[in-house]
């Protein structure tokens, strides 16, 4: 109830006790005895009950008027609305990213959000008996946690209830979300953050920022980035790379711990520790390589061994330890120990040998076998897309992807593509072949090695798929002698299929759209179980599979299991590091205790309608005649 509308009430009150005194005092008159009154009556035959009922007349005059009063009153009221606006709608927009989890003072327990529900509830006791409020968590999905309500103490505990999550904030997304919410004039938007400076520029009047500065004025470390891989060829080796930001201004301890974590989230022993010396406001970059472990999930951690820091949400990366692939090679032609020597050290793999005559492979049913890639040494068949992508070793034959030019001896690799994937890890320079042909690539082709003006070596792709080709059988050269081979059959693997950097896969972050494969998926709608926080319950939600993926926002950091049928399908992590919550804190001054003053909650102008009070009035007016009409004597008679 607004000020200028108790006034009103108080305007109204006196009126109607005032003309209910003049009534009153007008029974109390002395009646003036008319002698031809009986006369009047017994000539129209007026009973006493008739009598009495225009006695009550009199009674229902002053209701009526009073009916009137109140008519025109509401009509006031509505026409009122237009500049005072009442039956306000509070949208209170409350931060729970992790910035709110910063204690306010080191070694205190009070939180930034402790401060964020002191100001909300100073704002919900600044309205009315007849205003409502909407509470909006801010995070990387906002979301409406309370609806339109007149219930404030319901909202108070709505409003303790809220905890500061591993997630970074989406404001756009909340205020579009408060946006839809009631029209701009008829409701108030009040976004309680640690840092406004988050907040779009460009934001409606309504809208009003009631910030909160964190006195977090400790150093700050955080994980920026972590990933994981598995190393092509490293009997079940893999590496981490990972990325420090410190905010201090004095050089700092910092020990960095990486872990396995089990299928539940829990702990299940250190893989590596590492000591470092950071400088003031320095960004290190590490990785820890030579590493072996089962796949599954890992967790890196980082803390200050001197000092405390207030922030510790995003001193924690998350990542999950692919499954070393198997590749399914198959070798046609001679069989040769150098070749399947190279191919096992390089790549876990499963090796079939098969003669040309015996190409393509075919199961019971006639159906050709499927393989990543297909080795042909000696004659070469025709090639189908089944197999995989092909890798030819002084190959011969009409089925060869390129040409034959003349014949070479006693050659070596005199130029040869620098930039190449191929020639990554060795310089062929000093091989030496005894025999070979030279190769007439096509015009979409790229030659990556020549002897003099004679190409050994094409790169290329048919539509049956990629493929290598090499003038010369390795056994016809010094190649098998030298470590050079096994480098050369890895720069292979890493031209057909890519380089195994791209094994790194980073953790996404809060609130980003991820779009999952899972071709083991049947279809219908899988569980996601997460984030696992090991012997506590994990949350579980259903999520329906569109064209054989999972497309979904996850909200907080953690590791998120998909299920179906009881059966894993993938691991999930979420991580803080890339997103802005790992930025440096904002410094500012302790927050006031105070709660915002009535003068300090600004009220926006609220619409009333065109033309309710219009037809407040009318009705007054029509009933106003109606009784002046039928009582316009009740002051005289």
């Amino acid at each position: 109830m607004t000020p200028s509308f108790a006034w009103l009430v108080g305007i109204w009150g006196a009126v109607a006790a005032a003309l209910t005194i003049l009534y009153l005092i007008r029974e109390q008159r002395p009646r003036l005895e008319v002698p031809f009154l009986g006369l009047f009556l017994a000539d129209d035959r007026v009973t006493r009950r008739e009598a009495l009922g225009g006695r009550l007349r009199r009674p229902g005059s002053l209701l009526l008027q009073l009916l009137l009063l109140a008519l025109l009153g509401c009509g006031l009221r509505e026409c009122a609305r237009r500049w005072d606006p009442s039956d306000e709608t509070l949208v209170l927009v409350i931060d729970t990213s992790a910035r709110t989890g910063v204690l306010v003072e080191p070694g205190s327990e009070a939180i930034v959000l402790d401060q964020v529900k002191h100001r909300a509830a100073a704002w919900l006791e600044s309205l009315g008996p007849s205003d409502a409020a909407v509470v909006i968590e801010m995070s990387a999905t906002p979301k409406v946690v309370l609806g339109r309500t007149t219930d404030f103490l319901l909202a108070r505990r709505i409003i303790e209830g809220l905890r500061p999550k591993k997630t970074n904030a989406s404001p756009e997304r909340a205020l579009a979300l408060a946006a839809a919410i009631a029209s701009p004039g008829e409701k108030r938007v009040v976004v309680l953050t640690e840092d406004p400076d988050r907040l779009p520029s460009e934001r409606g009047n309504e809208v009003v920022v009631d910030a909160l500065p964190s006195s977090a004025n400790s150093p700050n470390l955080s994980v920026r980035s972590f990933a994981a891989r598995r190393v092509r060829g490293g009997a079940g080796q893999f590496e981490v790379t990972f990325e420090l930001v410190y905010s201090g201004e004095s050089e700092a301890r910092v020990l960095v711990e990486l872990e396995r974590l089990d299928e539940k989230g829990r702990a299940a022993g250190v893989l590596e520790a590492q000591e470092l010396r950071l400088t003031p406001r320095q960004t290190y970059r590490g990785e820890l390589r030579h590493l072996t472990g089962a796949p599954g999930p890992l967790r890196l951690e980082a803390r200050l061994l001197t000092g405390s820091e207030t922030f510790l949400a995003d001193n924690e990366a998350f990542a999950v330890l692919a499954e070393e692939r198997l590749y399914k090679i198959l070798c046609v032609g001679p069989e040769s120990l150098y070749l399947d020597a190279a191919l096992l050290s390089v790549a876990r793999s499963h090796i079939t040998h098969l003669s040309a005559e015996a190409y393509p492979p075919r199961d019971a049913s006639e159906n050709p076998v499927l393989y990543d890639l297909t080795v042909f040494s000696g004659e070469a068949p025709m090639r189908i897309r089944e197999t995989g992508f092909a890798l030819y070793l002084g190959a011969s034959g009409p089925n060869l992807p390129v040409l034959t030019g003349t014949s070479l001896k006693m050659f070596g690799f005199d130029e040869f593509a620098r930039d190449s994937r191929l020639f990554r890890f060795f310089d062929p320079y000093e091989t030496l072949a005894l025999k070979g042909v030279s190769l007439i690539p096509g015009a979409s082709d790229r030659v990556l090695a020549r002897s003099g003006d004679n190409p050994i070596l094409v790169l290329g792709e048919r539509p049956e798929g990629r493929f290598l080709a090499l003038g010369f059988a390795p056994e016809d050269s010094d190649f098998v002698l030298r470590p050079a081979f096994p480098l050369f059959v890895r720069g292979a693997f890493e031209e057909l299929f890519g380089p195994d950097d791209e094994g790194f896969v980073p953790a996404v972050a809060p609130g980003q759209p991820l779009r999952l494969a899972l071709p083991e998926a049947g279809p219908g709608v899988v569980t996601l179980r997460g984030p696992l926080r090991g012997a506590n319950s994990s949350e579980e939600r259903s999520v329906t599979l569109a064209s054989g993926e999972l497309r979904v926002e996850l909200e907080e950091a953690g590791l998120y299991q998909v299920e179906q049928s009881g059966r894993s399908l993938a691991l999930i992590a979420v991580s803080l590091s890339g997103s802005d919550e790992v930025t440096s804190l904002r410094q500012g001054s302790k927050p006031p205790d105070a709660p915002p003053k009535a003068e300090e909650l600004a009220r926006v102008e609220s619409p009333a309608s065109e033309h309710g009070y219009r037809v407040w009035i009318a009705l007054a007016l029509a009933l106003a005649l109606f009784e002046f009409a039928s009582f316009h004597r009740r002051w005289t008679a």
